[in-house]
C-alpha cells in the first residue's frame, strides 16, 4: 500500500463534553485522526486510513477539490460519544456506532454527477453534513448535487433542495443549522 503524508488539517471537533481534552481530525489527504491531550499530540483513528476498502473511496491526491481531497464533518453525537459520523469530499457520508473502531456509508438517496454510478462510494461528493442540535436524529448536508435531511432512524437521505428559489439554487459548500429550529437549515 502506496504510504500518504498529511498535506493540512482541514476540519477539527471537540469531543464529548465530558472529555474535554479530546479532539478530531479530518485532513487532506483524507485522514481521520484523534488528540486525547488537547491537541499537542495526535494519532490516526479508527482503522479508515489504512483500510483498503476506504482508501479506494478516498482515491488519489489528484481526486476532488483544487487543494486536495478532504475528510471534514465531523460529528460526535451529544447523546453517545460512540456515535460518531464524517464525510470525505469524494467518498461520502461514513457513521459508527462503536466509538470508531468501525465505519459503515450512509449514502442511500444520495445522487452523484451524471454518467456515474451511485453505488460506487467514491462518487459521493458531500460537502457540508450537519447535526441538529435541538434534534440529533436530524442531519442536514449540503453536496455537489444537493441539498439532503436525513431523519433516523431511516438511512435514506431525502433531497430537499429542489424547492430552493432558483437564485439560491441547491448545490453549494457551506451550511448552518438554526440552534432551536430543526426545519431551518
Amino acid at each position: 500500500m502506496e504510504a500518504r503524508a498529511v498535506d493540512h488539517t482541514f476540519w477539527l471537533t471537540p469531543g464529548p463534553a465530558d472529555e474535554t481534552d479530546v479532539w478530531y481530525a479530518g485532513t487532506s489527504p483524507q485522514g481521520l485522526f484523534r488528540s486525547d491531550d488537547g491537541g499537542n499530540t495526535w494519532a490516526p483513528f479508527s482503522c479508515i486510513n489504512d483500510d483498503a476498502q476506504y482508501r479506494k473511496w478516498m482515491g488519489s491526491v489528484q481526486d476532488g477539490t483544487p487543494d486536495g481531497p478532504k475528510l471534514h464533518s465531523i460529528i460526535v453525537d451529544p447523546r453517545d460519544a460512540k456515535h460518531l459520523y464524517f464525510a470525505m469530499s469524494g467518498g461520502g457520508v461514513h457513521e459508527s456506532l462503536d466509538g470508531g473502531a468501525s465505519f459503515a456509508p450512509l449514502v442511500k438517496g444520495m445522487e452523484v454527477v451524471a454518467s456515474f454510478d451511485p453505488a460506487e462510494i467514491a462518487f459521493h461528493d458531500p460537502h457540508c453534513v450537519r447535526l441538529c442540535p435541538s434534534n440529533p436524529d436530524r442531519l442536514y448536508q449540503q453536496n455537489h448535487c444537493g441539498i439532503y435531511r436525513l431523519d433516523r432512524p431511516s438511512d435514506r437521505w431525502i433531497r430537499i433542495g429542489n424547492a430552493m428559489p432558483k437564485a439560491v439554487g441547491d448545490i453549494g459548500f457551506p451550511m448552518v443549522v438554526h440552534p432551536r429550529d430543526d426545519n431551518t437549515a
